[in-house]
């Protein structure tokens, strides 16, 4: 191929404490196999990593020329596979992006959609700031940036990919989803606002992830929406 897009992630967050073997092998090592392959074959490598390479310790959108410093087994193994592509190869672009939603069921949206069947009280956490990121829209610009660097339009190297908007806390997400959800006729459940800590996870999440895009559509003068 002369381009390969690589969309494989281990992605479940608290299981890659426990499993950090296989998150390793998906997640970091298997981006190096493939850079290393696709550089034998004179292939451009489009690689989907995450805004959980960062810390969460800023209060406004990260640029890609911000430090980073995963705090969970899953954002390492993330940023290492971003490590083992930039040393094999030149041909890459890696895109990060964050809160995802989209069709397929494993996403926030269609989880806190499924409980309110089941459940007439959410408790949802008010202290993680992200953007959300539609997969469509994800995917859409993926397609439109390979034209520009099969037209030599575009550099490669690592940019932050996230629709417009503010960003917001998974509570507020949940509010605005439901809204939507009730034009539709599904019932809004009681949503209450909790601490993170709360939930006691496994696994530390960032407490503000969201992705400042601008290199990237100042770059290639790209038109997105808002979330």
């Amino acid at each position: 191929p002369k381009y390969f897009i690589n969309s494989a992630a281990y992605t479940n967050v608290d299981a890659a404490e426990k499993n950090n073997k296989e998150s390793e092998a998906v997640n970091a090592n298997g981006p190096k196999y493939i850079a290393k392959y696709l550089k034998e074959i004179n292939s451009h490598l489009i690689h989907i990593s995450t805004d959980y390479v960062f810390d969460g310790k800023k209060n406004n959108p990260y640029l890609e020329s911000d430090e980073t410093n995963p705090i969970s087994n899953y954002g390492k193994t993330k940023l290492l596979g971003e490590h083992n592509i930039i040393e094999n190869m030149k041909n890459f672009n890696i895109y990060r992006v964050s809160w995802l939603f989209g069709h397929k069921k494993s996403n926030f949206i269609y989880k806190i959609l499924d409980k309110s069947k089941k459940q007439d009280n959410l408790n949802i956490v008010d202290d993680q700031f992200g953007l959300p990121t539609s997969a469509y829209d994800f995917s859409e610009f993926i397609w439109f940036t390979i034209s520009k660097l099969y037209e030599k339009k575009m550099n490669p190297g690592i940019f932050h990919f996230s629709n417009k908007g503010d960003a917001i806390s998974w509570y507020q997400y949940a509010l605005i989803i439901f809204d939507i959800a009730q034009k539709y006729g599904i019932k809004k459940p009681n949503i209450t606002p909790i601490n993170s800590n709360d939930l006691k996870l496994i696994a530390r999440r960032p407490k503000y992830s969201a992705l400042n895009s601008s290199k990237i559509f100042n770059e290639i003068k790209y038109k997105h929406r808002d979330w």
